[in-house]
């Protein structure tokens, strides 16, 4: 069971999961990160549950989608 917890705080956001990694066939377990910094300029962060493969080539996709935006960038 995948635990991802998320807190808004007064100068920022506090991200937090576990880091145990499964597969469907619950035969083999490993551990890796469950939090990925997507775009720093733009505070873009993902924490996951679920689908290991799935979520890797999702964040590869929104790292693609916001590669060379910046926060000035945004309001444009």
């Amino acid at each position: 069971m995948t635990v991802v917890a998320g807190f808004r705080c007064t100068d920022g956001v506090l991200l937090a999961a576990d880091s145990l990694i499964g597969f469907d066939d619950d035969s083999v377990q490993t551990y890796e990160s469950k939090i990925f910094c997507i775009n720093p300029e733009l505070d873009i962060y993902l924490a996951y549950a679920g689908d290991a493969n799935f979520a890797k080539e999702y964040v590869r996709e929104l790292e693609n989608a916001t590669a060379g935006k910046t926060a000035i960038s945004k309001l444009n």
